[in-house]
C-alpha cells in the first residue's frame, strides 16, 4: 500500500468532508452500496456505546462528530474528538450534543497526539488510512480499558475486488484505496498495546467490514 503524504490527504478532506459524510450519513445512506458499510458501522458503534456505563469517550478520527451526535444523554460524559482534518473540527464545534455534557475537538495528527485517558477508545475506520507504523504509535499510547475498533477485512474473492475498487478515493493526482487487513494482523497490532479480543461484529455490506470490542489486559 502507497500512502499519500500528510498534507495530501489533509487537504483531501478538508475539500470532502461534507460531501462525504452526507453520503455516508445522510438520510438514504442505508440504502446505497457505497454508504451501507459505513452507515451501519456507525449506528452499530452507537448501540454498543449507548448500552456501555461511560465517563468519557476519545474518538480518533472523529469526522465531524456523527459518532457523538448518536449518543444518548448519560451524566457526566465527556467527549473527545480527534480529527487531522480542520475543516472536519471546524464543523463539528457549530454541532448540538444533547448526550455529553463537554466535547473537547482538536486538530491533530493522532498518531502523536497526547492521548487523553477515557473509559473508551473508538477508532471507525481511521486504520483504514494509517500505516502500521501509524497504528502502532496510536495504540501504544492508548490507556483506555476498551477500544471499539472497525476494519475493512481483506479476502480473496471478487465481490472483495468490487468493494475495494468502489472505495477508492481520489487524493492528490491519483487513487487511493483503504487498507485491507485480516482479522490476524489487527489482533496482532492490538496485542503489542495490551488488548484482547472481546467480540466482533461482521453484519454489513459484503461483509468486509469488521467492528471489534477489545479490552485492555
Amino acid at each position: 500500500m502507497h500512502f499519500p503524504d500528510e498534507g495530501q490527504a489533509i487537504e483531501y478532506w478538508n475539500h470532502r468532508i461534507r460531501s462525504w459524510e452526507s453520503s455516508r450519513y445522510g438520510a438514504l445512506a442505508s440504502l446505497k452500496p457505497n454508504s451501507f458499510a459505513v452507515y451501519h458501522r456507525l449506528r452499530t458503534a452507537q448501540k454498543i456505546l449507548n448500552g456501555e456505563p461511560l465517563d468519557s469517550l476519545l474518538d480518533v478520527g472523529c469526522g465531524s462528530g456523527f459518532l457523538a451526535m448518536g449518543l444518548r444523554p448519560q451524566r457526566e460524559l465527556k467527549y473527545f474528538g480527534y480529527d487531522s482534518s480542520s475543516e472536519a473540527v471546524k464543523l463539528a464545534k457549530t454541532r448540538n450534543f444533547p448526550g455529553l455534557i463537554s466535547a473537547d475537538f482538536q486538530v491533530c495528527d493522532v498518531s502523536t497526539a497526547d492521548i487523553p485517558k477515557t473509559t473508551i477508545t473508538v477508532a471507525l475506520g481511521l486504520v483504514d488510512w494509517l500505516s502500521d507504523k501509524q497504528l502502532t504509535s496510536l495504540f501504544a499510547r492508548l490507556s483506555s480499558p476498551k477500544l471499539l475498533l472497525a476494519f475493512t477485512e481483506r479476502r480473496s474473492n471478487p465481490l472483495s475486488l468490487l468493494y475495494h475498487l468502489y472505495h477508492g478515493q481520489e487524493i492528490g493526482s491519483e487513487m487511493r484505496y483503504p487498507r485491507e487487513f485480516s482479522l490476524d494482523e489487527i489482533l496482532k497490532l492490538t496485542a503489542g498495546a495490551g488488548y484482547r479480543l472481546l467480540r466482533q461484529h461482521r453484519s454489513w455490506f459484503l461483509g468486509l467490514g469488521v467492528l471489534l470490542e477489545l479490552e485492555k489486559l
